[in-house]
C-alpha cells in the first residue's frame, strides 16, 4: 500500500507541477513534436491566415468563476498507475484536487498565487513551497495554468481568458510549428508557443495539439485531446504533461469529465489541515521521483 500511495504523490505532484517548472527549454527551443500541423504552406499568407483563425478562437473563449469536475490522473512514465478525484478551481486564485484510491482520499493538491501544498493523507506527510521561487519567479498566473490544464491558449501574466487583441500581438513560426504570445511581463528567458492545426470540428475551427513552455532546459510540452464545449468554450478533455528531471522522464495525463461538471458560485473549496503531518522538501520528493 506504501509503495502506492507514494506513486500517487509522485503523481499530484507531477500533474500540478510539470506544467510551471521552470527548469525548462530556451525561449527559441520550442518546437511541437507533432508533424501533423498543416499550414498549407510555410509563407507569410499562411502566417496571416492563421492569425485569423486564432483570433477566431480567442473569441470563443469566456470567463468563468468557478468549476468542479471529476478528474482521472494517469502517470505512465517512469511508472504506471491511475488514480481518480475532483478538482475544484476558482479562476486565478485556487486550484484544488483531492485524490482518491479505493474511494479515500489518499491525498490532495493546493495551489494559490502564494504556494502551492501537496498533502500525503495515508502517510501524514506534506510538502508546501512558496510559489515564487517554485515557479522560477515567471510571470505565471495561476489562470495561466488552469488554462495550460484545461487546453486553451493563454497570455503569460494575465489573470483572463485569451482576447482576439492579445493574439494579435503574436507571431506564428511555421518551420516550428508554433504561435507564441508574448508574455505581458518582461521574460527573456522564458516563452510559451502554441501548436495548432485546422479543423472541421463543429466546436473549434482550430485544435490546440500542444503547449510548449520554455525556460532554461529541456521544455515542459502539454499535449491535449479533442475539446469539449463548455459554458465557457472550447476545453481540451484530456492534457498530457512530459518533461525531464535529471535523467527521468516524467509523463502524466489529466482527464477531465465535463459531463459531470458543475459551474457557479455554489462551488466552493474544501477545507484543507496538515495539522499533525510532517513536512517533506521539495528536494525530497524531486529525489524520491528519480528512483522510481
Amino acid at each position: 500500500m506504501n509503495r502506492h500511495i507514494r506513486h500517487i504523490l509522485t503523481t499530484a505532484i507531477v500533474a500540478l507541477t510539470a506544467a510551471t517548472m521552470t527548469s525548462c527549454g530556451s525561449s527559441r527551443k520550442v518546437a511541437a513534436a507533432s508533424s501533423t500541423v498543416d499550414y498549407t504552406g510555410a509563407s507569410a499568407s499562411a502566417a496571416s491566415d492563421l492569425k485569423t483563425v486564432i483570433s477566431d478562437v480567442a473569441s470563443s473563449y469566456g470567463e468563468w468563476e468557478r468549476l468542479r469536475l471529476p478528474v482521472k490522473v494517469e502517470l505512465t512514465s517512469p511508472k504506471s498507475i491511475s488514480v481518480s478525484g475532483t478538482a475544484t478551481m476558482i479562476r486565478d486564485r485556487a486550484i484544488h484536487i483531492s485524490l482518491r484510491f479505493f474511494g479515500f482520499e489518499v491525498g490532495w493538491m493546493y495551489l494559490t498565487p502564494d504556494s502551492i501544498t501537496i498533502a500525503d493523507k495515508h502517510n501524514k506527510r506534506y510538502m508546501s513551497e512558496a510559489i515564487r521561487p517554485f515557479l522560477a519567479d515567471a510571470p505565471v498566473t495561476i489562470a495561466n495554468v488552469q488554462d495550460l490544464l484545461l487546453g486553451r491558449m493563454f497570455e503569460i501574466g494575465s489573470a483572463t481568458a485569451l482576447t482576439p487583441a492579445q493574439t494579435a500581438k503574436g507571431t506564428a513560426e511555421l518551420d516550428l510549428e508554433c504561435y507564441f504570445i508574448p508574455s505581458n511581463e518582461a521574460s527573456d528567458n522564458f516563452s510559451c508557443g502554441f501548436a495548432l492545426i485546422p479543423s472541421a470540428s463543429e466546436i473549434s475551427p482550430l485544435l490546440l495539439l500542444a503547449t510548449v513552455i520554455g525556460g532554461k532546459g529541456e521544455p515542459v510540452q502539454v499535449k491535449y485531446e479533442e475539446p469539449a464545449l463548455t459554458q465557457a468554450g472550447p476545453m481540451s478533455t484530456a492534457a498530457t504533461l512530459s518533461y525531464t528531471t535529471g535523467k527521468t522522464p516524467i509523463d502524466a495525463t489529466l482527464s477531465w469529465n465535463f459531463d459531470k461538471s458543475r459551474w457557479g458560485s455554489d462551488v466552493e473549496l474544501p477545507s484543507v489541515s496538515v495539522r499533525g503531518y510532517s513536512r517533506v522538501t521539495l528536494d525530497m520528493i524531486m529525489s524520491m521521483i528519480s528512483k522510481l
